[in-house]
């Protein structure tokens, strides 16, 4: 008998496990390598405005990349709990501690008297992922902020994940966004 494979909600316990297990020096090392990756990607130097994302504990953190490309517009964004949406705001990396705030489930995010910019503006965008397949499809957080915000966008979109997180097929569902690549600390992938 086959056994089904896991739900998405059964795949995100296991995974959200899996991430808490990961050493902060094993973190901050699989990073390093990943925000290599990341500016190796041939979209990366023509991109003028990069939407990102603010990392919460166990997810990588690309503050690097903002330090050391300034020289770019970087937005972030914002949940809009109403629409299960994103709003996207323009920050200043070096005044990012200035310039961003915890929401009510602990997130990370611009404070939202920042400039806003529609997602259309971005060259580039950053998706943070539990887990990422092979056919650029992303596990997410279960509230679908990302998919209805990126549905309709036309840019490249690239799914940012430690290597172990990337797997072979996730399940899946109509509205679920397809990426154009997804980045590993070990492997590029274009979708």
């Amino acid at each position: 008998m086959l056994r089904e494979l896991p739900t998405k909600q059964e795949l995100r316990q296991i995974l959200r496990r899996e991430r808490q297990m990961i050493s902060p020096a094993t973190l901050a090392c699989q990073t390093e390598l990943l925000c290599q990756c990341l500016v190796n990607l041939p979209q990366w130097q023509p991109a003028r405005t990069i939407f990102a994302y603010l990392a919460t504990a166990q997810e990588p953190s690309l503050a690097k990349l903002w330090h050391d490309y300034g020289d770019k517009t970087w937005a972030f964004p914002r949940c809009v709990w109403s629409s299960k949406t994103l709003d996207w705001r323009i920050v200043d990396p070096q005044l990012l501690a200035q310039q961003i705030e915890i929401d009510r489930y602990n997130i990370p995010c611009p404070k939202p008297d920042l400039p806003a910019v529609a997602i259309h503006c971005a060259d580039l965008i950053l998706v943070p992922a539990l887990a990422c397949d092979r056919q650029g499809y992303r596990l997410g957080y279960g509230g679908g902020f990302y998919d209805r915000s990126l549905a309709g966008y036309g840019g490249f979109t690239v799914g940012v994940i430690l290597h172990q997180f990337l797997l072979d097929h996730l399940p899946r569902d109509a509205w679920d966004i397809r990426l154009n690549a997804v980045v590993s600390q070990q492997e590029t992938l274009f979708c």
